[in-house]
């Protein structure tokens, strides 16, 4: 019988057994516990697959919604500039699968919605870039939104949500649309051209947030809406944000009289140390209508309980041309795109640089606790 060779065996023995136990230099790597994909056929099926840890590579081309069952736990990753890239239809891009439940992590990851120019708002939510509701946990690390036909981020009912250093741009409606989520932070993202609010968090008709917290912090936005918190919560803290040319208002809280949104006791809400700068008064999600208010909040008077607005800074510039500048003007940067906004483009929208642009205002101001209320204003 023939000698047989086994490359890179250095021991063959028995046990007492009678077994062979064959001892080999180089014993087989363990199995990967991350899912690299660089293809939309890849990323599908490792999404299908269960993979608990998923990194995205380089550019993903898609012209139908990437659905993300829902599992216990998942983290997806993106490597450098990792996008994935839409043809600009309207359906969700990133959508989780039906149900309820789970925690989900994406870090680094870009979504372009594939507009380049604003058609106008998709009529339904069906468009999103990141359509990812009713989880568990949702956390979001260095992401970006963009190019939407309505919204960047939707991540409504969420128990707890977290978003750091994002990034939203061009967007016909809202960059996160978090109602109905019970434990919010938004933190160090920077959004340009929304047609709705930058950022959002509402408490759902019929419904209380008495042991919701959400933080809005040290955030920029420019070109939207503003923030808008409605209801009251165990904490409701928004603080520190830059919030330029916002249209219609820069801050807005309390409850929606017509939807009834944050109905309930407006309680545990402090605003300070934020910086509004010339607040738009026409609307880009209600055509026709003005404002112009830096900060509104409406409650019934026997609903405010500690709500405190504090050192806010409130910048209007003075320009010396006769008639209200036009964005182009005074932002350079606005002329690029034009005014975003759930109607397409506003080729007339303007600053308002009259009164109504001095305007901070609640509809029971003697139950708010604070001072400074207008500080730092130019004229």
């Amino acid at each position: 019988m023939a000698d047989m060779i086994i490359e890179g065996v250095t021991n063959i023995a028995w046990d007492a057994n009678g077994r062979m136990i064959v001892t080999h230099s180089d014993p087989p790597k363990p199995p990967a516990t991350t899912d690299l994909v660089a293809s939309l056929v890849d990323l599908r099926a490792a999404l299908n697959d269960g993979a608990k840890d998923i990194t995205i590579a380089g550019t993903i081309l898609v012209n139908s919604p990437v659905v993300v069952p829902r599992i216990a736990e998942r983290v997806i990753r993106g490597t450098s500039n990792a996008t994935i890239k839409s043809t600009g239809r309207d359906f969700r891009i990133m959508a989780l699968g039906n149900g309820q439940g789970g925690r989900l992590t994406i870090n680094d990851l870009t979504i372009d919605g594939g507009w380049r120019t604003n058609p106008g708002e998709c009529t339904s939510d069906i468009a999103a870039n990141f359509w990812l509701p009713s989880l568990d946990y949702l956390e979001m690390n260095g992401c970006s939104t963009m190019f939407s036909r309505r919204t960047g981020i939707f991540a409504t009912n969420t128990g707890r949500l977290i978003l750091r250093n994002c990034t939203g741009y061009a967007l016909p409606r809202d960059f996160i649309w978090s109602n109905g989520s019970w434990d919010v932070l938004v933190e160090g993202c920077r959004v340009t051209y929304c047609g709705d609010d930058g950022i959002s968090c509402h408490v759902q008709p019929g419904t209380t947030g008495d042991n919701r917290t959400v933080v809005i912090r040290n955030n920029e936005l420019r070109d939207t809406l503003g923030i808008k918190v409605l209801g009251g919560g165990k904490s409701v803290l928004i603080e520190g944000n830059r919030i330029i040319a916002p249209a219609f208002y820069g801050i807005r809280l309390g409850v929606d009289p017509t939807t009834g949104e944050g109905a309930g006791t407006q309680s545990n809400i402090t605003v300070r140390s934020n910086h509004i700068e010339n607040v738009r008064a026409t609307s880009p999600c209600h055509p026709g209508q003005t404002q112009g208010v830096w900060l509104f909040m409406y409650a019934p008077d026997q609903d405010m309980a500690n709500v405190v607005i504090d050192g806010n800074t409130l910048v209007r510039n003075e320009w010396k041309a006769a008639a209200p500048a036009s964005l182009q003007d005074v932002y350079p940067l606005w002329g690029a795109l034009g005014a975003y906004s759930k109607t397409a483009f506003l080729p007339d929208a303007v600053l308002d640089l009259g009164s109504e642009a001095t305007r901070y205002v609640c509809k029971n101001p003697g139950d708010i606790i604070g001072s400074n209320l207008m500080n730092g204003f130019s004229k």
